[in-house]
């Protein structure tokens, strides 16, 4: 065997340029970046190799690992099977000196290959390079591979510059020694750190920086095994001073702390594997900037800086920049390019001036204001999630876009400031995303709002407050407590729904002055104005209101009023309506009026995108509408509308594949299903239904139902009257309805959901999850883990036997752990005084949410001068400006956050919890998430 092999290193600069200058009958082999180089060389089989990658004395650089005198034993069985009769390396002065000559040595006794290597520099002759081997082992042929001309073509060395002591003592290389010799070279250059300098930090000197001038890559020997300390100054600069030319620099495994600016780039950086960590600002950069792999986080200032240019954000971290006003990314005229990664627990997440922003796969959660903001650029995200941010998850006076992505929990910023899911002042693209759980409105616009597949539900405001264009298409406005949706401007609504919103006047749809609204094969049903008019649509003084093929009935008190000025609603016909003061305009083709039970099943999962109400099978809504008013061949699922021979009314098309025998009638029905998943719906009457075996789905109506699971995982949704839900075994969900439930999960992990009565949730045995709804309502984990959830009454929470989570939510709730390790949480400063009755300090841990608490204290275990013991409150001393006040005589438990001097983020002394028996509590008895 005769076969020649030239095997290339990919760290080799421009590398490309030396492979037109192998000889045809010779193989060429690419080492990639990602594997161990001498593995990858065991596999290989030729007579001669040509080793071709950077070096230094007695080091090759091969792939991801090094081939030296400290690990070449450990690699001394693979290079014994080498079958290598010649080998040529051509890495820079790798035989040079003593380790060079010894190197050589024992890799010719392990190979028993001849060899021919280097003592001085490589390649190019202008930096000081040859391509001479002057050291050889044996009789071997020492001439190189690659034709004069292409040798002598080559612009780069194979040197490497190996960093080898920590400071800057005469005998040896230091980091800014490497950085200065790289800097003298032209081209890229390489810098290593030996390896007897792992778990060391190399502290530069008072004011000193490290500047980078030439195109550079520097390899750390891992994030946590190498550290550069800034010592107060700036660590790296990067910059050649030429406004002509772009400098290119990669720098990874390695970490950067205590320093002003960790890295000031004004050129273009790659940072691979690596930590920035308690710098002021952890990285500027006004050229281009890319981030991969890793962790930029306590910094004070700024994690990252970016003014004009780019970045590029790849699977990393950037979180707790530390300061009062600190922010994740703020930037200014710069494109951002944000995938697979999470920014969190800082003031902003992300700060964004003029400029673009592309979320992709990733978190912007738990920041102390707010999650994203952009001042006149575009923000694009998709498969992502803000949330449990404060005051705004998303504030953009731009183009704002979201697909498949969430904006969730927003948070209030004290308990006198709502919060905003997402504050617009342009144009706004909502499309197969939710906004939900906001502690004030979902969504707040002063521009164009485009919600498509969408859901807006859960929020203690407004669900969208818009005074400009709103669309809703195919999507679903549910569960606000101050109205769904808020226009006084141009609002359609098509194949939507609009379900259970709460406010004093047009729960569902309040349309202001001059507004205008047209709702097209769309559902608004379930809401309720307190204040007796308008539960469906509230017309105030508005200027035009349009409906056709859409149902507006089974709402609290009045479905559609006008509240002020004239009667300015139009029927197209086709509608089912309920009651109200603008009924009479009701009478064109197909429409029926004073309809209070349109019969409708729970808002729930139908299939589609978003939750729908089905009609059930009795519905006056099926198949009497008006064709040719069908806003879409499609309903709000995406199911074909008009399957028999006219439209349903309404946002969801009623289809024969939905009917079954087990539906009853308006009577009192007994319906048990049969072995497999069956689905059992009742209607009118107070039915009863029951399973065995299967996962099955129990859907009861109008009446006082019954409704018992069996043996697998069951759905059972109450419906609107007073109901007993019974999961029995399996992991079940039980759904509460309108009416005062009462629910028991059974023996498996089961998930318990109050509606708006005032219900009983048992969990029974298992790892249950007990959520409240909009009432009173008792809650009792029963044996397991549970998680209990209230909600915005006064509910009454006991967790049982287990280690249990207790979280009275909005409201003066009431809370008992029960025996175990029980944790009672608290997500917001605002949201009630809750009583806990048997808090003890040996076992139960209190839990905060940093981001509802100010954002002042960090993850982990309350500090102790986060807490104070008084008396009274009365004692406390004003010294005492952030933390947790505990006052021994009376129990109770308050949060202080006077310490920013931003007078709107300051949180005054404020009861949190009262402690029956005052027990004696501690910093420790209080964990910071």
């Amino acid at each position: 065997m005769n076969k020649s092999l030239v095997v290339i290193d990919t760290k080799v600069a421009h590398y490309q340029s030396l492979l037109g200058g192998v000889n045809p009958d010779t193989e060429i082999v690419i080492i990639p970046t990602e594997v161990d180089g001498v593995e990858y060389l065991t596999q290989q089989t030729a007579s001669r190799i040509h080793l071709v990658s950077h070096g230094s004395p007695g080091c090759l650089y091969l792939g991801n690992s090094e081939l030296n005198l400290g690990n070449i034993v450990t690699y001394a069985s693979q290079l014994r099977t080498w079958k290598v009769k010649e080998l040529v390396i051509y890495g820079c002065r790798v035989a040079s000196g003593e380790i060079g000559e010894e190197f050589i040595n024992q890799l010719h006794q392990l190979t028993g290959a001849l060899i021919a290597a280097s003592s001085t520099v490589m390649g190019n002759s202008a930096k000081g390079g040859n391509w001479e081997l002057e050291v050889t082992r044996g009789e071997v042929n020492a001439s190189i591979a690659f034709s004069p001309e292409v040798a002598q073509a080559y612009t780069g060395i194979l040197e490497t510059i190996v960093v080898d002591i920590l400071g800057d003592e005469e005998d040896g290389v230091s980091l800014g020694d490497a950085i200065n010799r790289a800097n003298s070279l032209p081209g890229r250059d390489m810098i290593f750190f030996d390896e007897s300098l792992n778990g060391g930090t190399i502290t530069l000197a008072v004011g000193e920086t490290l500047t980078i001038t030439d195109d550079l890559t520097i390899e750390g020997l891992g994030a946590d095994m190498i550290t550069i300390d800034g010592n107060g100054a700036d660590v790296f600069e990067i910059n050649d001073g030429l406004e002509d030319n772009t400098i290119s620099v990669a720098i990874a495994n390695i970490s950067i702390v205590n320093g002003n600016t960790s890295i000031d780039n004004q050129e273009e950086l790659t940072l691979i594997e690596s930590i920035v960590s308690s710098n002021r600002t952890g990285i500027f950069s006004s050229g281009t900037l890319s981030i991969l792999d890793s962790e930029i986080d306590r910094n004070i200032a700024t994690g990252i800086g970016i003014n004009g240019g780019t970045l590029s954000l790849t699977n990393s971290t950037l979180s707790n920049t530390t300061g009062p006003t600190g922010t994740g990314i703020d930037s200014i005229d710069a494109t951002l390019t944000i995938t697979n990664s999470t920014i969190s627990n800082s003031h902003n997440g992300i700060t964004s001036n003029s400029g673009t922003v592309n979320l992709t796969d990733s978190n912007v959660i738990n920041n102390r204001f707010i999650g994203i903001t952009s001042s006149a650029g575009e923000v694009s995200i998709a498969n992502s999630n803000v949330s449990n941010n404060r005051f705004n998850g998303i504030f953009s006076s731009g183009t704002l876009s979201l697909e498949n992505s969430t904006v969730l929990n927003t948070i209030r910023n004290n308990p006198n400031v709502p919060a905003t899911g997402i504050f617009n002042s342009g144009t706004l693209n909502l499309e197969n995303s939710r906004v939900s759980g906001t502690q004030g409105t979902g969504i707040f616009s002063r521009d164009a709002v485009n919600v498509t597949n969408s859901t807006v539900s859960g929020n203690t405001g407004v669900g969208i407050f818009s005074r400009d264009t709103i669309s809703l298409i195919s999507s679903t406005v549910s569960g606000n407590s101050n109205g769904g949706i808020d226009s006084s401007g141009t609002l359609s609504l098509i194949n939507s729904t609009v379900s259970g919103n709460t406010a004093e006047t047009g729960g569902g749809i309040a349309i202001g002055i001059d507004g205008r609204l047209s709702v097209i094969n769309s559902t608004i049903t379930q809401n309720q104005a307190e204040e007796g008019q308008g539960s469906g649509i509230a017309a105030v003084n508005a200027e035009n209101i349009e409906i056709a093929n859409s149902i507006i009935a089974g709402n609290v008190f009045t479905d559609i009023d006008f509240v002020e000025g004239e009667n300015v609603f139009t029927s197209l016909g086709g509608n089912l309506i309920g009651l109200g003061n603008a009924t009479e305009v009701f009478t064109g083709d197909r429409d029926q009026v004073a309809v209070e039970d349109p019969k409708l099943g729970v808002l729930e999962d139908n299939g589609g995108p978003t939750s729908t109400h089905l009609p059930l099978v009795d519905s006056p809504a099926i198949d009497t509408g008006i064709n040719d008013l069908a806003s879409s061949d499609r309903d709000q699922r995406g199911i074909p509308r008009i399957t028999n021979s006219r439209v349903d009314i309404g946002a969801v098309e009623f289809t024969a594949e939905e009917v079954s025998d087990n539906i009853g009638s308006d009577a009192d029905d007994t319906i048990e299903g049969s072995d497999g998943n069956d689905t059992l719906q009742g209607l009118a009457g107070n039915d009863s239904l029951t399973v065995s075996d299967g996962n099955d789905s129990l859907q009861g109506a109008s009446g006082d139902d019954t409704l018992i699971g069996g043996t697998g995982d069951d759905t059972l949704n109450g419906g609107n009257g007073v109901n007993i839900l019974v999961g029995d075994s399996g992991n079940d969900t039980l759904i509460s309805g309108i009416g005062n439930d009462n629910l028991t999960g059974g023996t498996g992990d089961d998930t318990l959901n109050g509606g708006n009565g005032v219900n009983i949730l048992l969990g029974d045995s298992g790892n249950d999850t007990l959520i409240s709804g909009i009432g009173e309502d008792n809650l009792t984990g029963g044996t397991g883990d549970d998680s209990l959830n209230g909600g915005g009454a006064r509910d009454v929470l006991l967790g049982g036997p287990g280690n249990d989570t207790l979280i009275g939510g909005i409201g003066n709730d009431n809370l008992r752990g029960g025996r175990g390790m029980d944790r009672f949480q608290f997500n917001s400063v605002g949201d009630g005084r809750d009583n806990i009755a048997d808090f003890d300090p040996m076992e139960d841990l209190i839990t905060v949410f940093s981001s509802g608490f100010g954002g002042d204290l960090l993850p982990g275990v309350l500090p102790e001068e986060g807490f104070m013991a008084v008396s009274r409150f009365r004692d406390l001393d004003d010294s005492f400006s952030l933390g947790f006040v505990y006052a021994t005589e009376t129990g109770r438990l308050a949060y202080i956050d006077t310490m920013n001097p931003a007078v709107a983020m300051q949180i005054p002394l404020t009861a949190i919890a009262t402690l029956r028996d005052q027990p004696e509590l501690a910093a420790s008895n209080i964990m910071i998430v």
